[in-house]
């Protein structure tokens, strides 16, 4: 683990003895390891450097730890929005090598470019090459997020002003100049024929019997109508069948005087 590798060097650069690295555990050990250090410092007393490392691999090694720090590590994706490039790969890298000591340096960097995913993986592998070092992955996580606008999330200005203005309204509704909240409960909805809000216009039921009102009136006025023309066609005839009874009568009469022998004048 590179909790013990960190020990060990510092012990062996500064040539420090082992009572001296044992003297700063209250201070190297937090939260629950400084709880378990206590506990086994009560139980078993001194004890030497050697024997501390065995009971730290056996605390922090086992299966429900790499299971808790692989988990930390699938779960943890690379947000260029919310996310600093330096403390999360240096994160990301140190689970990696607490899990896989025996893993070369450009295995770590593309399992932690994996974690970016999309187009910022792309980004980050294009410009790397297997020789790249811990700081050139940073560095280049640095450029791709500040000078580029991959993997970000953040609306374009060009794309905000183009949406049109119901949907800004409505989605953005603190930006707006009124700053008008708009509820369903301000908006009223009613029939226009009965001003009734339990129903609407096409449910309206006074609209129906204003049709079949309608329906009833304009038979009658068009049988009114068709009496008084059948009456007019009627008196028309009637008078022209008269006339005609008179010609033919008038026609009659000359026939018969026409027998009779003529008077002449002399």
């Amino acid at each position: 683990m590179e909790f013990i590798r960190g020990i060990e060097m510092i012990k062996e650069d500064f040539e420090l003895p082992e009572r001296l690295v044992r003297a700063r555990f209250d201070t190297l050990f937090t939260r629950s390891a400084d709880r378990l250090y206590i506990k086994l410092r009560r139980a078993h007393g001194h004890q030497s450097w050697t024997w501390w490392k065995p009971q730290i691999i056996n605390k922090w090694a086992n299966n429900a730890w790499r299971f808790k720090v692989e988990t930390a590590f699938e779960s943890s994706k690379f947000n260029a929005d919310k996310d600093k490039s330096l403390p999360w790969f240096c994160q990301q890298k140190d689970r990696l090598t607490a899990l896989y000591p025996g893993m070369s340096e450009f295995m770590i960097h593309r399992k932690i470019l994996r974690q970016c995913g999309g187009d910022l993986e792309h980004a980050f592998k294009s410009r790397t090459t297997e020789q790249s070092s811990a700081e050139d992955i940073i560095n280049i996580l640095e450029e791709v997020t500040t000078r580029t606008r991959i993997g970000s999330s953040r609306v374009n200005l060009k794309t905000r002003f183009n949406t049109p203005w119901k949907d800004y309204l409505y989605k953005n509704p603190k930006e707006n100049s009124n700053n008008v909240k708009y509820k369903s409960e301000d908006i009223i909805r009613k029939c226009h024929i009965c001003q009734s809000t339990t129903h609407l216009a096409n449910a309206c039921p006074r609209k129906g019997k204003i049709n079949e009102i309608d329906i009833e009136k304009e038979p009658d006025v068009e049988k009114d109508d068709d009496v008084e023309n059948s009456d007019d066609k009627s008196s028309i005839f009637s008078e022209s069948s008269k006339d005609i009874e008179n010609i033919n009568s008038t026609f009659d009469i000359m026939g018969y005087y026409s027998h009779f022998p003529q008077l002449s004048n002399g």
